[in-house]
């Protein structure tokens, strides 16, 4: 069985009360790259599913460039974890793709320089492909699933990964178009990158929650990341991830169809510490 596992953003963003209130208490796990971000558990059929949410639990309390995406992909994969959904928020740089829109992108440019975002050393190291750059099984799969959106379902698309925190200049957004962006977000691209040097699969979901500067002018002629008559939109993101996530848990038993393992050369063997428990009112982010 090739179990599945999740990583998404702020929980309290990305997630539903109601889906909330089904996940076990936060943990963090001791990786040899270091402590996970805070996970969950999600039963469901009978089966345990963890999702991992990168930046907290309540707000951002890890901004992207210092996410550990090592440790959060390396837990993955030790628990047993092959395929990874992944869940992100990200910035239109175009009026075609507007905000409330999913898309489900099939290749990205990765522009980011986060520090420590290979498994490999100067000792140890691979060529790997990178196309197709996610797993064309769970992308059809998450295609599905996510037709209940009908036209603010996208398929296909680049997303760029930029290094964060900060959001980009008009300047900087009008050359990611030139290069053939679409989407604009600060973390799914390192993931992916260590997901495929691990064997595992991986399927990111976009969720447009904004126009990148300079996208959206008002008649102004001022630039407006978010326009009036689209933020409630904007604050649907949550809803639908959340059935994004049970329409794919309901395919989950089926087999897989892809070869993303062909694309992967690097074996970890190295066993994980003891969970450590997260005390509820402490931060997510605490030693």
């Amino acid at each position: 069985m090739h179990q599945l596992g999740f990583i998404g953003g702020v929980e309290k963003s990305i997630l539903t009360a109601e889906i909330r209130e089904k996940l076990s208490p936060a943990k963090r796990i001791k990786t040899p790259y270091g402590l996970t971000s805070p996970l969950k558990f999600l039963a469901h059929s009978g089966k345990k599913y963890v999702l991992i949410f990168r930046h907290g639990l309540e707000k951002i309390e890890i901004t992207a460039p210092f996410v550990n995406y090592r440790a959060n992909i390396y837990a993955l994969k030790k628990m047993g974890v092959s395929r990874i959904v992944s869940f992100n928020t990200v910035g239109s740089l175009t009026q075609e793709v507007r905000v409330g829109d999913l898309i489900l992108c099939d290749d990205f440019i990765d522009l980011a320089d986060h520090m420590r975002r290979t498994f490999f050393t100067a000792k140890k190291s691979r060529h790997i492909r990178m196309h197709p750059a996610f797993c064309p099984d769970l992308m059809s799969r998450l295609a599905k699933v996510s037709s209940f959106l009908g036209k603010r379902l996208k398929r296909g698309g680049v997303y760029v990964c930029v290094n964060g925190p900060r959001l980009e200049t008009a300047a900087e957004i009008r050359y990611l178009r030139i290069i053939g962006g679409d989407v604009v977000g600060m973390t799914m691209a390192t993931e992916a990158n260590l997901a495929r040097e691990l064997d595992m699969c991986y399927a990111p979901v976009c969720y447009s929650i904004d126009y990148a500067e300079g996208v959206y002018k008002a008649p102004d002629g001022s630039n407006v990341l978010v326009p009036e008559d689209e933020k409630q939109l904007k604050n649907e993101v949550s809803t639908v991830f959340s059935k994004v996530l049970e329409g794919i848990l309901e395919s989950s038993d089926a087999p897989k169809a892809c070869g993303c393992e062909l694309y992967g050369y690097l074996t970890i063997e190295p066993k994980l510490k003891p969970v450590v428990k997260m005390a509820r009112n402490k931060s997510a982010v605490g030693k």
